[in-house]
């Protein structure tokens, strides 16, 4: 996506979720229920880096 498609997306939807978690689980629960409640836009954050590691 390129920054002026974010800023756009941005401009539309008003809302961004910061989602903190401490656990993977924890974070992916938190995304899909952010989703579920029609959130688009996702900020993703954690005090414990590894959970973002790929699978």
């Amino acid at each position: 996506m390129k920054k002026y498609e974010v800023h756009q997306t941005i401009r539309e939807n008003k809302i961004i979720a910061v989602i903190r978690g401490d656990s993977e689980e924890d974070a992916y629960l938190m995304a899909k229920l952010a989703i579920e409640g029609g959130i688009k836009i996702i900020e993703m954050d954690s005090y414990n880096s590894a959970i973002f590691t790929y699978h």
